[in-house]
């Protein structure tokens, strides 16, 4: 065998390996494919596997549900006598208990109204209360008895504002009037010896001077320290012997 037709022969050899190397290689690629195909098709496989379980459990929560709510509402035969009889007691008895608590929320809701309102006339009331104090100091009684008057009228439980309005008609010569605001600041608060001061100098002015003495002394006994009602009872003293 001469040098070329060992050539030849060894080329030959080297073709066919290499032919098997390509061989493997395409073997194991496809190898390596089948091994994705079949990683791809398991994986399609869980998620259906999980899909059909998520359905079987959504499945079995609604027949769960149904059963719940068929024992917690269950059908009646509304032409049933003894439905339309209970039914007859039951829905008068719900009726009430919403109509009871929706008349309990309107009381509240128009007692918290009426706070409010009674508290917004109440500082009105000083308001004018005050002003009607500046008016006396100024020497204006009939503006004073004005806003005196309005006062009483948006808060007439304040003893003070007849106390102060009859000071003004005491002032003006308005007796009657003096005495009757001085018995109603008397009636508001029994314990004012104000009050009583009051209502001593309107009887005064009626010339009822014995009564007069009596209320002067009955703020004594509620203020011992009053020496203006000590000057009074003197001066009613004097003018009961006089008129005797």
């Amino acid at each position: 065998m001469d040098f070329e037709s060992a050539e030849a022969i060894h080329g030959c050899r080297n073709e066919i390996m290499h032919k098997k190397d390509l061989n493997l290689q395409e073997e194991e690629m496809n190898s390596d494919d089948d091994l994705l195909e079949d990683g791809q098709s398991r994986q399609k496989a869980e998620k259906r596997r999980a899909k059909k379980k998520r359905q079987r459990e959504r499945k079995k929560l609604e027949k769960k549900k149904h059963l719940e709510e068929n024992e917690q509402e269950p059908e009646w035969d509304v032409n049933s006598a003894f439905v339309a009889n209970a039914a007859s007691h039951i829905r008068p008895k719900s009726r009430n208990k919403l109509d009871k608590k929706h008349s309990a929320n309107k009381e509240n809701e128009e007692k918290v109204h009426e706070d409010d309102c009674t508290d917004l006339m109440i500082q009105r009331a000083r308001h004018l209360a005050e002003q009607g104090i500046n008016s006396v100091n100024d020497g204006n009684y009939t503006k004073a008895i004005e806003l005196f008057s309005e006062a009483i009228r948006l808060d007439p439980k304040d003893y003070r504002y007849f106390g102060n309005r009859s000071y003004c008609y005491d002032l003006l010569e308005l007796y009657p009037k003096a005495l009757v605001d001085a018995d109603v600041s008397i009636q508001l608060s029994a314990d004012w010896p104000k009050g009583y001061f009051r209502k001593g100098r309107a009887l005064k002015g009626c010339n009822r001077y014995a009564e007069a003495e009596d209320a002067f002394k009955m703020v004594l006994k509620l203020d011992e320290e009053c020496e203006e009602a000590l000057i009074e009872i003197d001066t009613c003293q004097v003018l009961q012997l006089m008129v005797n």
